[in-house]
């Protein structure tokens, strides 16, 4: 019933206005019989039809002219209080009066549409303009339907819109997205625009709106804003599988350099490895104690060497995984420091180490073997690149307020100012060094684990070589603590 009153409001308001103007300029008029002569009363009877052929359109205005017409003519055609015509000269006036009226108003009920229907354009346009510009970027269905459903309920203030995307022809993956009031039951929506996507998808848009039916105009801008919808996901999915296609590219390059590197890096240490022990299994050759020894040395050295490879793969493996959590504890630099230069014992026959650190340096919330295996990277990295009897320091002080600096620096040729950033990135190999061997991922692991921590990493031309500097904070706060201090 509210609905059937309301339409019906709406039909009968227009005609409501014709009988209201007429009126007025008939008592006006007639207030100044005396003062005006006939032909501009007739003049000044245009005026209602034009304001209501304007406002109105063409029914209201012909009503318009029609009352207009008898008005004048009852009220200010002799004789008055009659529709009786005496002179025919007065006869045609009152036509030519109609005929000009209802003229007037189909010219202005001809501008009006033609300007209503510039507006309507216009406005149909920032409406689909603000609805692109609000799903541009977007690469998520839910949020896709999340916007338009939103759009739609504030453009054509509706009660209810629910967005349905089927993915697949089954209707298996289905995202649903309602906004607005759910008082009224999901069967009974007053408009559904169904659109199928290219991929065998649909896209299902329902409408609520009490009281006043869509109009063709609106059911037309309804369907335009449900295909950018469309448009919006079908460009989502493309910009996925696009995405997907280049991380697939990325991985096959990265097998591939990974593949190309171990598999260099591995031949050298295991080809010692199998000269040494065929040496000494051989019975033809008569080895002394000392030439046992060095074959041994040799052996642990290059084992050595496979595990910090396999190490080193394994903790790239976690942070490209994301799950490279540090086992914080609070540890002592100088002791990590000590106990990775008293493990490799060629950086300290071939190499001048200048530890510089204080005895008060407090302890810091570090993961010990993830720090072991930033210094150990940073050490081979100094020997590949300095040469032997040449001088590595290691500073540690603290820095700023609540950070410590740790500087590891060695007398290896400095690096060009583009590269100093880069040298971090996996599997960088720097111009002029192609003789060094080695995989590429050290340097990037210790940036992995430095920034795991808190921290930051980075590298210097110094004067006499180059330093790797990181940061690291000196306080940390375990979740247990953390929760203690949130109870209290």
């Amino acid at each position: 019933m509210q609905k059937w009153d309301r339409s019906t409001y709406e039909r009968i308001f227009p005609f409501l206005y014709p009988i209201l103007a007429v009126s007025s300029v008939t008592g006006i008029l007639w207030f100044l019989r005396d003062e005006l002569n006939i032909q501009v009363i007739s003049l000044l009877y245009l005026l209602p039809v034009v304001f209501i052929s304007r406002i109105f359109g063409l029914l209201p205005a012909i009503l318009t002219a029609i009352l207009s017409f008898f008005c004048y003519n009852y009220f200010f055609i002799s004789p008055r209080f009659t529709l009786a015509i005496r002179q025919t000269q007065d006869l045609i006036s009152l036509i030519v009066f109609l005929i000009i009226a209802i003229v007037i108003s189909q010219l202005l009920n001809q501008d009006r549409q033609n300007l209503m229907a510039v507006i309507e354009r216009e406005r149909e346009v920032t409406y689909l303009y603000e609805l692109n510009i609000a799903l541009t970027g977007l690469k998520d269905g839910r949020e896709i339907s999340r916007i338009l459903a939103e759009k739609i309920y504030a453009t054509f203030n509706a009660d209810r819109v629910e967005v349905m995307i089927f993915q697949t022809p089954d209707r298996t993956k289905k995202i649903s997205v309602s906004v607005g009031n759910e008082t009224r039951e999901p069967s009974d929506p007053d408009f559904i625009i169904p659109i199928s996507t290219a991929r065998g998808g649909e896209e299902i848009v329902q409408i609520w709106r009490f009281g006043l039916p869509f109009s063709p105009v609106e059911q037309k801008m309804l369907n335009t804003f449900a295909r950018q919808g469309t448009l919006a996901i079908e460009r989502a999915y493309l910009i996925d599988i696009n995405n997907r296609t280049k991380i697939l590219e990325e991985s096959d390059k990265l097998k591939t350099s990974l593949l190309s590197s171990v598999s260099h890096e591995l031949r050298t240490p295991l080809a010692t490895i199998k000269a040494a022990v065929s040496s000494l299994r051989s019975k033809t050759v008569n080895l002394d104690a000392e030439s046992r020894y060095e074959l041994l040395s040799a052996i642990e050295e290059e084992t050595d060497r496979l595990n910090h490879l396999v190490g080193n793969l394994l903790d790239m493996s976690r942070i490209e995984s994301g799950v490279l959590n540090p086992q914080r504890g609070w540890n002592s630099m100088a002791e990590i420091v000590y106990g990775v230069l008293k493990r490799m014992n060629t950086i300290r026959q071939d190499y001048v180490i200048d530890i510089e650190i204080p005895d008060e340096l407090p302890y810091v919330p570090v993961d010990y073997i993830q720090m072991d295996q930033v210094f150990t990277n940073l050490f081979s990295n100094c020997t590949k690149y300095a040469p032997k009897g040449s001088k590595i320091t290691v500073r540690i002080q603290l820095w700023r307020e609540k950070q410590m600096l740790i500087q590891v620096k060695n007398q290896s040729p400095h690096i060009a100012e583009d590269q100093l950033e880069r040298i971090f990135d996996k599997f960088y190999r720097m111009d002029g060094f192609e003789n060094v061997t080695g995989t590429g991922l050290g340097l990037s692991i210790c940036k992995g684990i430095i920034e795991a921590h808190g921290g930051k990493i980075w590298a210097e031309n110094e004067p006499d070589g180059l330093s790797f500097n990181f940061s690291i904070p000196r306080f940390w706060e375990s979740s247990a603590l953390k929760a203690v201090k949130e109870e209290i």
